[in-house]
């Protein structure tokens, strides 16, 4: 991988991390010159080469990549089976389509099965700045959705995010626990739906007061579905709303208590007809 300074025009300042790259071709050693080519373009690339999808869904299960940039026409399989492989074995693995086959029916096919990008070799006078330049907006998305995923999983309250149309968009772990549900069931679904109980509620009204002015507001909503009192902060944003959450039933319960214990000594002291007074021992 070579190594890049503050003359080559590709260094940056600070420690940039490495972007591996799994680089799939069936061509003779098209895959390694295509490798060599990127890490010639970007300093941060390491480009791994493999010569077939067999070969590089074996070099995914052991090795752990940022990006799979691969052909279309394979002999076993193509770019777009491999694809589809990728997804349901590594999940959202970012995956880049390169290819001479720059038919509008394969990248049809290809944006159906979710690709990422999609660059034709023979495009422009560089496709492999076009190449390079896909895989660095791709690592960077992935690598800031992962910090800021893994944040969301560490935060103690509970977070989820709705869109537009109060559609759940993504919960952490602790979200999913209190909502006592799978993930799975959740995403997609309505807020109004999830909670049927917030309807025409000060609740509903507030929340949907906050996504039109874009100011955030901080509530308490009792949610008859869980049985209990919640906090709730939400802070508006482009897409949607971020809701933190946090279950404050047992605060509530012992604020009751004290309130009952208040006012029954309130009564006693009445009722026995003395004098109370409080007393500063120190002065």
């Amino acid at each position: 991988m070579n190594g890049g300074t503050e003359g080559d025009g590709r260094a940056a300042s600070g420690v940039r991390s490495a972007v591996r790259v799994l680089v799939v071709d069936d061509e003779p050693g098209f895959a390694a010159v295509a490798a060599s080519l990127l890490e010639s373009r970007d300093d941060r690339i390491d480009a791994t080469a493999v010569e077939s999808a067999a070969a590089a869904l074996d070099a995914l299960s052991a090795n752990s990549f940022d990006c799979v940039v691969s052909d279309y026409e394979m002999p076993e399989t193509d770019g777009v089976e491999l694809l589809e492989t990728v997804r349901e074995r590594h999940g959202d693995l970012p995956f880049v389509l390169f290819t001479g086959a720059g038919s509008e029916a394969v990248a049809s096919e290809a944006v159906s099965a979710s690709v990422d990008e999609y660059v034709c070799k023979g495009t422009g006078d560089d496709p492999y700045a076009q190449l390079t330049a896909a895989i660095d907006r791709l690592a960077s998305r992935t690598r800031g959705e992962r910090r800021v995923a893994e944040h969301l999983d560490r935060v103690s309250d509970a977070f989820c995010e709705v869109d537009g149309d109060w559609r759940v968009t993504y919960l952490n772990d602790r979200a999913a626990e209190l909502v006592d549900l799978d993930a799975a069931d959740l995403l997609g679904e309505r807020l109004w739906d999830l909670f049927p109980g917030t309807v025409d509620t000060d609740g509903e009204e507030t929340l949907r007061e906050a996504a039109e002015t874009g100011e955030p507001v901080r509530f308490e909503q009792h949610l008859d579905r869980l049985d209990a009192d919640i906090v709730v902060n939400a802070y508006p944003a482009r897409d949607g709303v971020a809701l933190y959450f946090r279950d404050v039933t047992e605060r509530k319960e012992r604020e009751r208590r004290l309130h009952e214990l208040s006012e029954r000594l309130q009564l006693a002291v009445e009722g026995a007809d003395v004098g109370v007074w409080d007393w500063n021992v120190e002065t």
